[in-house]
């Protein structure tokens, strides 16, 4: 889970320059990783499933309880690889516009 805030941390801090706006938009995005599980409660059962997957608190239920499940650790490992790929191409996009 640490991993994800850091990768979510690190593509706004390549998007803007400041550190305050950076700061706030990361906790913005992770708060809503966190939190989307709990919507589930009042969506339809189909709709529950597909938010409950969004949620970082659901995937990390099962390792609190000692449990390595693959699809938490590939939905962890998606996760970070994917903010780290767009901190990519936004690093990219910069450099080009320089």
């Amino acid at each position: 889970m640490g991993t994800c805030f850091i990768a979510i941390g690190i593509f706004f801090s390549s998007l803007t320059s400041s550190q305050i706006v950076a700061g706030a938009a990361t906790f913005g995005v992770s708060l809503f990783f966190l939190v989307i599980g709990w919507a589930s409660a009042f969506a339809g059962p189909v709709l529950a499933k597909v938010i409950a997957q969004f949620s970082l608190l659901e995937h990390y239920d099962s390792f609190s309880k000692g449990i390595i499940d693959l699809q938490d650790v590939t939905y962890y490992v998606f996760l970070t690889a994917f903010f780290l790929f767009m901190t990519l191409r936004s690093l990219e996009s910069s450099h080009g516009r320089s």
